[in-house]
């Protein structure tokens, strides 16, 4: 910097511990600089998927038609809609999606339409774009839950398994919850036909004598 008289030098170290990590200015209020990793992930059927990760600052609108292409190697069709931030709606990236027949539901470029739409189509786009918070709770949930804002591994190779580790461990966690949602439901369909088929006081009485004996069972696991 003092030979050629600038005051810019390309991938300085700024971490002797992690020298790989680079200072991205976000152009927060609360914080303008932040230091670590940027993750593009994606969600689906409750499932998070990371699909690029890097190091240095980039422009997320140049890795959109890569995700879809990704997703289409994965379900071996194309998604119906794509929710994203409008940074990633670059012409190009609207000319891909219209050319697949994929919806985004962001404002069209140029002057607005003069049909107005109807109530009913407000509560339906809105319904559909609530569905983009749930990658934003996946962030948080990885943050707050998993620590996967404090990375403090020394390698990098280390610090992305790392993070890919807790996008693991927050699917298993997801599949966890479906899959007691689905006993739930088989559970209460079940009652349902044995009230339908056994009668009601066969029905009630095998329900008594279950629920004793998970009572009993659970007073012995706490015992023991």
């Amino acid at each position: 910097m003092y030979e050629n008289k600038v005051n810019r030098c390309d991938d300085r170290i700024v971490n002797i511990y992690q020298p790989y990590v680079r200072p991205m200015v976000r152009g927060k209020a609360k914080i303008n600089v932040e230091f670590g990793s940027k993750i593009s992930a994606s969600e689906s059927g409750g499932m998070c998927r990371i699909e690029y990760l890097s190091w240095n600052a980039y422009n997320e609108c140049g890795i959109l038609i890569m995700q879809v292409e990704q997703y289409y190697k994965l379900h071996g069709r194309y998604p119906k809609y794509v929710l994203v931030d409008r940074i990633y709606l670059t012409r190009a990236n609207r000319a891909y999606l219209k050319k697949r027949n994929i919806e985004h539901l962001a404002k069209p470029l140029g002057r607005p339409s003069k049909e107005q739409p109807t109530a009913y189509q407000k509560r339906k786009a809105q319904k559909i774009r609530n569905q983009r918070n749930l990658i934003a709770g996946k962030f948080g949930q990885g943050k707050n839950a998993y620590g996967l804002s404090n990375i403090a591994a020394k390698r990098m190779d280390t610090s992305e398994s790392w993070i890919g580790a807790i996008g693991f461990v927050m699917n298993l966690t997801s599949l966890l919850k479906q899959k007691n949602k689905l006993n739930k439901q088989q559970e209460k369909k079940y009652w349902f036909w044995a009230y339908l088929g056994c009668g009601r006081q066969a029905c009630v009485a095998y329900l008594l004598n279950f629920i004793c004996y998970n009572s009993f069972r659970q007073a012995d696991v706490v015992n023991n």
